[in-house]
């Protein structure tokens, strides 16, 4: 039996993707495609199968099963930037805290203990990897934090730089950084909020609809701590969907099952027909959820009917005048 080449497969994979040939016709290895296995996702890759554009797929892809999406966007959360740092920084630490290891004597010398330095720690090759890694998380967070187009990084300036800093260190191109560090870092963020949120009960999910440039619909869901602090959990893409009450019920109770149905206390969207109809449906699934009013549709409505009353309406046309003139 001839012996296997290359990397092993993943099963992940497997239950993600398909491979299937385009032209029956040409049925070389190259000549494969790579489907998603969610129902009714039309997505595909070429040959060959590249693992992190899956599991970037598989994780954002509403198609897909919500336990292989999670496990999928576990896989690449734990291959992000930041979790390979905090994982190299306990080793080292770890190392320097080590007992000395003794070198084995040559001749009649006498066996010496040797501890690494501070040195072979911060110049050797962790340090390098250590050094590596950071800098491609403060590259990642300041291309998302600041808006900044990733193709930023292939400019010879750039490069240029970051050589003049640190020749050691070796960028990543744009097409790494946008494929890769970005979709991965997202994945570990979001597993940390979802670690963090489980420590917290009285929790309050809210949601609402909205639009892209690329005329798509989007839907937000955002849990809320008692103390304020706001997390958005989930972005799902459903402009091939049907947007009833019974459709949004289900995605958020989708969204409300990854930390526990009893952490939560309240519910709250906008005034829309839909949304409403999904509301009272989260309220009689989870007993413990209680509907809260949308306070910032009704002051603005309340500020919009203030506006229209005779006493402001000099106010009101000469604000609109200065306002079209800036």
């Amino acid at each position: 039996m001839g012996r296997s080449v290359g990397r092993p497969r993943e099963g992940i994979l497997d239950d993600l993707f398909e491979a299937y040939y385009p032209d029956p016709m040409r049925c070389d290895a190259k000549d494969q495609r790579f489907r998603c296995l969610g129902v009714g996702c039309t997505y595909s890759l070429g040959y060959p199968q590249n693992r992190n554009r899956c599991l970037k797929h598989a994780a954002a892809c509403s198609k897909v099963d919500d336990e292989l999406r999670q496990t999928a966007s576990h896989l690449l959360g734990g291959d992000s930037a930041s979790a390979k740092l905090e994982a190299a920084v306990v080793k080292a630490n770890a190392v320097a805290g080590s007992q000395p290891q003794p070198l084995v004597p040559v001749g009649g010398q006498k066996a010496v203990s040797k501890k690494p330095t501070m040195i072979d720690l911060d110049f050797g090759n962790e340090g390098r990897k250590i050094l590596s890694l950071r800098m491609d998380l403060a590259i990642v967070k300041l291309i998302c934090a600041a808006g900044i187009p990733p193709y930023v990084v292939d400019y010879r300036e750039w490069k240029d730089m970051l050589a003049i800093a640190n020749k050691a260190y070796h960028p990543a191109s744009s097409t790494t950084i946008a494929d890769s560090h970005i979709p991965k870092e997202a994945a570990r963020v979001r597993e940390l909020v979802i670690d963090f949120l489980k420590s917290h009960f009285n929790l309050t999910v809210s949601f609402d609809g909205g639009g892209t440039k690329r005329q798509q619909s989007v839907y937000t869901i955002h849990f809320t701590t008692p103390d304020g602090r706001s997390f958005l959990i989930r972005g799902k893409e459903c402009s091939d969907e049907s947007h009833t009450g019974e459709f949004l019920a289900r995605m958020v109770l989708k969204a409300i099952d990854l930390l526990g149905r009893n952490h939560f206390s309240g519910v709250t969207s906008d005034n829309t027909g839909n949304t409403r109809v999904a509301c009272q449906l989260l309220c009689a699934e989870i007993n413990t959820i209680i509907q809260v009013p949308d306070i910032c549709h009704h002051l603005n409505l309340l500020c919009k009917d203030i506006t229209r009353l005779d006493m402001f309406s000099t106010v009101s046309s000469s604000s609109q005048s200065y306002a079209t003139v800036v």
